[in-house]
C-alpha cells in the first residue's frame, strides 16, 4: 500500500478528524525533512492512529527510517481529572476528590482504554513494526523517569492525555530535550485543564510560541524557537536559491517575452531578487506583493525610492485586492504552490485586469490536490501549509481564463527535467498564458 492507503487504514483507529491525522503525519515528515534531530514521541497514544501517521510521515523520507519512536499511555484509559481541570474528559462533570496529591488519581476514568497488545497489533498490521518503535506502558509520571535517560533529542512531542498533570509534566521534563525547531503538539486544546498547562508552562519558561490550528480540528501545535531564526537574506541567497534562480532567469531571456515599456504585477515577491531582474527589462511600472513581513520589510527598503517598482504587503490567502490598473503581465513564479487554496487565487485572475502572466509551480500528476505542511520557513507558506495541485487541473483553469496556454522550453535546472515516471514527487514547470479572455 501507498502512503495515501495505509493512512485510510490508519484512520480506523482514529479518535481525531482526518485533518488532525494529515497534520501528525506531516509533521512527522517536516522534522525529517529540515533534519531536526531526536525522538518523536506521543504520550497518550490510544489506538496509535496518530502515532502510526507521524511514524508513516518520518519514514517516508529514506533519512527517517532510522528515527526512534516512543509510544507512553497507561494501556488503561485515561487518568482521573484534578483541581485545575474543568471536566472529566469523555464523561463532564467531575464526581470524585480533585483535593488530593496527584498520586491518587493516577486512576483510570474508564475512558479510551486500549491494551498495548491491541496497540502493537495495529502497527503490525499497517507495517510499521519494522522500525524502531518502543511502547512504555504506565502513568507517564512513573513510566516516563524509568526511560528517560534513554532519550537524548526530541524532534516531536505530541501529547494527548487530556488532563492538566500529566501535561505539565511532559513539558516541564522534556521541553530541554526538544531540539530547536522541535514541535509540540496538543491533541486536548479544547479542554481548559490542559490549556491551563500550556500557558503556566509558557509563563514560566518565559515565551510565546505561536499557536498553530489545525483546520476542522480542536489540536494545535507550536515550535521550540531558541536559535535566532536564518535571515530572509540568508535563505534566498544561499546558494540552492541562487542556482535555481539563475536557471529561472537565463530560461527567461531565452523565451523573448518583452517586458519593455509594460505594466507588470509580481506576485510573491520575496526579497525582491527577481523584482531586479525584472528592471533589467525597462518595465513601465512594478507593483510586487509579497506577504511575508520579514520579506516585505526588506523589499519595501530596497525600492523605497524607486520610480518604477511599488510594493505592496499582502498574504494571497486573504480577500484579494481590488486594481484599478491594467496589467500588460502577471510575474508569478514560486506562488501558488505555497498557498493552501491555490484554486481560488486562480480564480482571482478572472477578475484582475491584466493580459498574460508567466506562471511558475509546482504540482502533482497522480490526479490529486494535496496540501502540504510547509512550516515557518521564510520562503514558504505564510499560512504554513502549501499545495501540490494536480497539472491537469491547473490547465483546465488557466485555459477558462487565458486563450492559450503554452508549455515552452523549461529551465535548465533538475527541478524542471522530470516526467511523470520519476518517483519523485515534486514536480515543477513554467507556462505561458497569453491573452487573457
Amino acid at each position: 500500500m501507498n502512503d495515501s492507503q495505509l493512512l485510510d487504514a490508519i484512520s480506523q483507529a482514529l479518535y481525531s478528524t482526518k485533518e488532525t491525522q494529515m497534520s501528525s503525519y506531516e509533521l512527522g515528515k517536516y522534522v525529517v525533512e529540515h533534519d531536526i534531530e531526536g525522538d518523536i514521541i506521543e504520550c497518550g497514544v490510544a489506538m496509535g492512529g496518530n502515532f502510526a501517521s507521524m511514524i508513516l510521515g518520518a519514514v517516508s523520507l529514506e533519512k527517517g527510517t532510522n528515527r526512534k519512536f516512543w509510544g507512553f499511555d497507561s494501556f488503561e484509559g485515561i487518568q482521573l481529572a484534578g483541581e485545575k481541570d474543568t471536566q472529566q474528559a469523555g464523561i463532564g462533570e467531575i464526581t470524585h476528590n480533585t483535593d488530593v496529591p496527584y498520586e491518587d488519581l493516577l486512576v483510570s476514568s474508564g475512558i479510551t482504554s486500549h491494551s498495548q497488545e491491541q496497540v502493537m497489533n495495529n502497527l503490525n498490521t499497517w507495517g510499521l513494526n519494522k522500525y524502531n518503535i518502543e511502547l512504555v506502558a504506565g502513568w507517564v509520571q512513573n513510566s516516563i523517569p524509568l526511560v528517560n535517560d534513554r532519550i537524548n533529542k526530541i524532534s516531536i512531542l505530541r501529547l494527548d492525555m487530556d488532563i492538566y498533570h500529566p501535561t505539565k509534566y511532559c513539558l516541564d521534563i522534556w521541553w530541554d530535550k526538544l531540539s530547536d525547531g522541535g514541535v509540540v503538539i496538543i491533541d486536548d486544546w479544547a479542554l481548559d485543564g490542559v490549556r491551563t498547562a500550556c500557558y503556566e508552562f509558557f509563563e514560566e519558561k518565559g515565551i510565546n510560541p505561536e499557536i498553530h490550528t489545525i483546520t476542522n480540528s480542536t489540536p494545535t501545535y507550536f515550535f521550540k524557537k531558541t536559535k535566532q531564526m536564518i535571515s530572509p537574506q540568508e535563505l534566498f541567497n544561499c546558494n540552492e536559491y541562487e542556482e535555481i534562480d539563475k536557471a529561472r532567469f537565463e530560461n527567461f531571456d531565452q523565451l523573448g517575452i518583452d517586458f519593455n515599456d509594460k505594466n507588470i504585477l509580481e506576485l510573491g515577491s520575496g526579497i525582491g531578487n527577481h523584482t531586479k531582474f525584472l528592471l533589467t527589462k525597462n518595465p513601465k511600472h512594478i507593483l510586487s506583493i509579497e506577504g511575508r513581513i520579514e520579506n516585505y520589510e526588506i523589499l519595501q527598503k530596497l525600492f523605497k525610492n524607486d520610480k518604477v517598482v511599488k510594493t505592496l504587503h499582502f498574504d494571497l490567502e486573504k480577500p484579494y485586492p481590488k486594481f484599478n490598473k491594467h496589467f500588460d503581465w502577471v510575474y508569478n513564479y514560486g506562488l501558488l504552490y505555497h498557498l493552501k487554496n491555490p484554486f481560488e487565487a486562480l480564480d482571482y485572475l478572472k477578475d484582475l485586469p491584466h493580459s498574460n502572466m508567466i506562471l511558475e509551480t509546482c504540482f502533482l500528476f497522480d490526479g490529486k490536490e494535496n496540501n502540504v505542511f510547509e512550516g515557518e520557513i521564510l520562503t514558504q507558506a505564510v499560512s504554513g501549509y502549501g499545495s501540490r495541485p494536480n497539472i491537469n487541473l491547473v490547465m483546465d483553469k488557466l485555459l477558462e481564463i487565458y486563450d492559450t496556454v503554452l508549455k515552452p522550453t523549461q529551465p535548465n535546472h533538475i527541478w524542471y527535467n522530470k516526467n511523470e515516471s520519476d518517483e519523485s514527487v515534486l514536480y515543477r514547470i513554467v507556462l505561458i498564458c497569453k491573452n487573457k479572455k
